[in-house]
């Protein structure tokens, strides 16, 4: 399960790697990849505190709170990841901070 999210993580990192120089890129790169590891962490703090998804036998409320459950986390972590990649296509007038406009290229004389 970890590795599913570490390799998900590295694929979502290589995108903000590729849109600049890495001294500008490292700290997105890092807020991506925790979005990734902090997932890993709340599946496995699940398990361990028991509130995995209930079986087909459980009551159909603690189903639905399991749902909920998942869905408000996701809301709520989802600017982690977000929020880099806007900040790379400027959605929003936003953009990396100490960086030029990467998208444009210089003439080729």
């Amino acid at each position: 399960m970890l590795a599913t999210f570490v390799a998900s993580g590295v694929m979502h990192v290589m995108p903000v790697f590729a849109s600049g120089p890495v001294a500008v890129t490292v700290r997105p790169a890092a807020q991506v990849f925790g979005f990734f590891l902090l997932n890993a962490g709340l599946v496995l703090a699940e398990r361990a505190a028991g509130l995995d998804p209930p079986t087909r036998d459980a009551r159909r409320g603690s189903l639905a709170l399991a749902r909920v459950r998942t869905i408000v986390l996701f809301v709520l972590l989802t600017p982690l990841m977000l929020g880099p990649f806007a900040d790379i296509t400027g959605v929003h007038g936003r953009s990396l901070p100490d960086a030029q406009n990467f998208s444009v290229r210089p003439a080729v004389p």
